[in-house]
């Protein structure tokens, strides 16, 4: 969602689209009580970028889509979502993740009800980014990025860094002191969060991608978060995407940057630091209860992931 991104096919979208047409500059918006509770504050930054701060409830879900608009293609979009629950008890199906896309690719969108949303949504000018990454332009994945031709879509797992960014910006107050120049300070922040992550990618195939392909790995991913004790076949996982297995793995490892085996383990490891943090559980219990037999191989797999054995995390945590 940048600056003048076309969303349909939900009333809050629907909410969104005729307040942001008529009143472009406007700042917080109240949501109406038949759509939920909460806010949604649009800022402009100097002509160079626009930031969304999302915190709301809705009455229901909410789905709809980002359309393309040749207006919208000097812009990229970070789209930084369920920022906070990585803190808290949260579902898999919220967990934290950050998306960098092109605007000449459209996204189905959906936003859960009942829980707390909090999203941020960066609008950058492709001109602006290329001055921010001047330093890094002989990088493939940004050599592709910046001359934003063809439609990618980039996801990558919310850091503990971006988390704490980002409850500064949810938190902040202080309205008589700069603030333009304190948003842009940290919107440019997590850009940079992003990029650390993003720029560990040793490879940088960009396939071309639609609005099918996009649909039919996040169904891909959403199996991988519905049972994190087990990796499914990979032959299972092609006859849902109706894809050979070839194509379905090199799009997966395009978008999200780890093979499918490799991302359901990475969020397997992810999910067992929340449990040994959160809940306070025995290195044990969570072991066993994501499905691992073996206690020694997993605590060389939370080594390998988190830098430090599960249980001198489970300690200094």
């Amino acid at each position: 969602m940048h600056p003048h991104a076309h969303l349909e096919g939900s009333k809050l979208f629907e909410f969104l689209r005729d307040h942001f047409n008529h009143f472009p500059s406007i700042g917080k918006v109240e949501l109406p009580s038949e759509i939920g509770s909460g806010y949604i504050y649009k800022i402009g930054l100097f002509e160079k970028m626009t930031l969304l701060i999302v915190q709301c409830t809705l009455n229901e879900n909410e789905t709809g889509s980002r359309n393309t608009a040749p207006v919208n293609q000097e812009y990229l979009s970070f789209s930084f979502r369920n920022i906070l629950p990585i803190l808290e008890k949260s579902d898999l199906a919220i967990f934290p993740y950050v998306q960098l896309s092109s605007s000449n690719i459209e996204l189905d969108i959906l936003l859960p009800g009942g829980i707390k949303i909090n999203n941020l949504i960066i609008g950058v000018k492709v001109e602006y980014l290329k001055e921010l990454l001047s330093h890094g332009a002989g990088h493939e994945l940004l050599k592709t990025i910046l001359e934003n031709k063809q439609p990618f879509l980039y996801e990558e797992l919310i850091s503990l860094n971006i988390v704490n960014l980002a409850k500064e910006i949810f938190e902040f107050t202080n309205f008589e002191i700069l603030p333009d120049l304190y948003y842009k300070i940290k919107t440019e922040e997590l850009i940079y969060q992003f990029f650390v992550t993003l720029l560990r990618r040793k490879e940088s195939d960009n396939y071309p991608l639609n609005r099918n392909d996009l649909s039919v790995l996040y169904e891909i991913r959403n199996i991988l978060l519905s049972d994190l004790t087990i990796c499914p076949p990979q032959e299972n996982l092609a006859k849902v995407a109706n894809m050979s297995i070839s194509k379905m793995s090199r799009l997966f490892k395009q978008i999200f940057g780890l093979s499918i085996y490799n991302y359901h383990q990475k969020i397997r490891i992810t999910e067992a630091a929340k449990l040994l943090s959160q809940k306070k559980m025995s290195v044990s219990e969570v072991g066993y209860e994501l499905g691992f037999s073996n206690l020694s191989h997993f605590s060389r797999l939370f080594e390998r992931y988190v830098g430090v054995k599960p249980k001198k995390y489970s300690k200094e945590s």
